[in-house]
């Protein structure tokens, strides 16, 4: 039997790119860091680029690419449920990819605890 990926799923293929202005645009609370906050927080946002495929993404960040295998558990009209390995703490991970489309860009975004990280499709 074939394996069919849902709407989300391949929305989800190609390459994503951190979206720096984004993320803080949606950051609560970012207007009342410092200006030596703001910096150090500009140096880690905006350089992760992760390619998906229908197993496989590869992120890449300062020269470096790792590969790592995902599974998508389920999806709706405008997100999905992806499970990845956590090589840090040895254990499944899940996160739920939210997917926006604005002024023409296609977006993603994950939610931690106190802010969003958003990605911007660049392939």
């Amino acid at each position: 039997m074939a394996n069919t990926l849902g709407v989300m799923h391949q929305q989800l293929l190609g390459t994503w790119k951190s979206d720096r202005r984004k993320t803080f645009q949606t950051w609560s609370g970012y207007d009342q860091f410092t200006l030596s906050q703001k910096q150090k927080l500009g140096k880690i946002f905006g350089h992760l680029k992760i390619r998906y495929t229908d197993q496989f993404f590869d992120w890449k960040q300062k020269g470096e690419t790792t590969r790592d295998k995902y599974k998508v558990i389920e999806e709706d009209s405008d997100s999905l449920v992806m499970r990845t390995y956590s090589h840090l703490y040895c254990v499944d991970v899940l996160h739920h990819l939210h997917f926006e489309n604005i002024r023409g860009k296609s977006y993603y975004w994950i939610g931690f605890k106190n802010y969003s990280e958003w990605f911007r499709q660049i392939a």
